[in-house]
């Protein structure tokens, strides 16, 4: 339908639907038959740089460890590409892809994106920008349903901070502005919960030497996967 096509992207024969989502610790590339999820990550150099989410409209570059100079906008695009490719294996990246944005970016942030997905050739003309809270809603609408009268708040848990989005069921217009809040967030909930792991376990805060950082390392991973396993095993 409509809305489908508005979320994933035009889509051709040869050119499958393709969406795209950038959130500060995970980015995504959905099709119309698999999901490819990847933390922000690209190659320059033969070095790899990570950390460029937050700097997209950033006027001052990131220095990677070869010398060379690159904005956080350049990254994230060319990172969204890779993942991309590695979401239609063997197949074209098509030329009409939609990214979701964070919906508390600054216009700054978003029209910087925007110039650099643009000067990757193949979306030189097709792509287009939408915040991620319109992406959820038409994604809401299409299954299971949305009313079409009245405010949706629409709340973005994210490794970083909660997002809350009110929007017109009506018009799909948002009401006001995002509003983030930095106390909630997946990594604090991460962090609650190792701390929850290590006193049951009888280990005192700061008392476990710098010997055991890749052991915590490992547990605070192993906190949050069973963190995202309790979203549907309680």
């Amino acid at each position: 339908g409509v809305a489908g096509t508005e979320l994933t992207g035009e889509m051709t024969p040869s050119s499958p639907a393709l969406g795209l989502s950038v959130g500060t610790t995970t980015l995504a590339a959905v099709t119309a038959d698999r999901a490819v999820t990847e933390r922000p990550l690209i190659n320059r150099g033969g070095w790899s740089i990570d950390d460029f989410v937050h700097r997209v409209g950033d006027p001052i570059g990131i220095v990677s460890p070869d010398g060379s100079v690159h904005t956080g906008a350049a990254l994230l695009a060319g990172a969204l590409y890779e993942l991309s490719r590695r979401a239609l294996p063997g197949r074209p990246v098509p030329a009409a892809p939609t990214v979701a944005y964070p919906a508390h970016w600054p216009p700054a942030a978003v029209e910087a994106l925007g110039r650099a997905v643009r000067r990757i050739a193949v979306w030189s003309t097709g792509a287009r920008l939408i915040p991620d809270y319109a992406a959820a809603l038409i994604a809401l609408r299409e299954s299971p349903g949305l009313p079409t009268r009245g405010v949706i708040a629409v709340c973005d848990i994210g490794a970083g901070a909660t997002t809350l989005t009110l929007v017109d069921a009506a018009t799909v217009g948002i009401v006001g502005e995002s509003v983030r809040f930095p106390d909630f967030s997946g990594d604090l909930i991460d962090r609650a919960l190792l701390s929850h792991v290590l006193t049951v376990a009888g280990v005192a805060p700061g008392g476990t030497g710098t010997s055991a950082i890749g052991a915590l390392t490992r547990l605070r991973a192993e906190c949050r996967d069973a963190k995202q396993r309790l979203s549907t095993q309680t």
